[in-house]
């Protein structure tokens, strides 16, 4: 199979370099974000590619050497993230269902009521039910039903809703706080 070879690219303005140090540069502007290096974590991006992506940039001096040091403490700061991450899971191991996102059924960190019929909460992560949304505008756990982010913001946010997500947070935090103690107690 041939290769399609353009003798001039600069002529087409294609400037490869100048491109990966933009994207870069954009990448490391969202590095500070604590947020941001959670959810690259969290995503089911494999951080093995991005490291060895990261030393590949630096070694080859693909990029300027102030941009490759910033690339070098963003990794630095994603890795100490997933410490971090690693760490909690495993004091946070086994959560009460009541604490569990119902949607992903993983620990409520950000948790958003989905309108439903009835008196009982279903509770879900922000990001899990947003994901969610971007696939399909419907409830998960009624098909039937359309749904939007705003929906759910709404819902959310109402007054017979607010205060029973902070009183779940509040239980979260608490939950939190016995376990830390328990791991601490435990490695004394």
């Amino acid at each position: 199979a041939g290769a399609l070879k353009i003798s001039d690219p600069a002529s087409f303005g294609f400037a490869p370099r100048d491109m990966l140090a933009l994207i870069v540069s954009c990448f490391i502007k969202f590095s500070f974000s604590s947020v941001f290096r959670r959810f690259c974590v969290e995503s089911q991006s494999s951080l093995d590619d991005f490291y060895t992506t990261v030393d590949t940039v630096r070694q080859r001096a693909l990029v300027a050497p102030d941009i490759a040091a910033q690339l070098s403490a963003m990794k630095e700061e994603i890795q100490k993230t997933q410490a971090e991450i690693e760490a909690e899971d495993e004091v946070f191991d086994d959560p009460p269902d009541e604490l569990l996102c119902a949607l992903m059924m993983d620990l409520l960190h950000d948790p958003v009521a989905l309108p439903m019929e009835g008196e009982d909460l279903t509770l879900v992560n922000r990001g899990s039910i947003r994901h969610h949304l971007l696939q399909t505008a419907q409830n998960p756990f009624n098909p039937t039903q359309a749904l939007t982010m705003e929906d759910v913001e709404k819902h959310s946010a109402s007054e017979a809703v607010a205060p029973r997500i902070e009183a779940k947070m509040a239980e979260i935090d608490a939950w939190k706080v016995a376990q830390r103690k328990a791991a601490a107690d435990a490695k004394k």
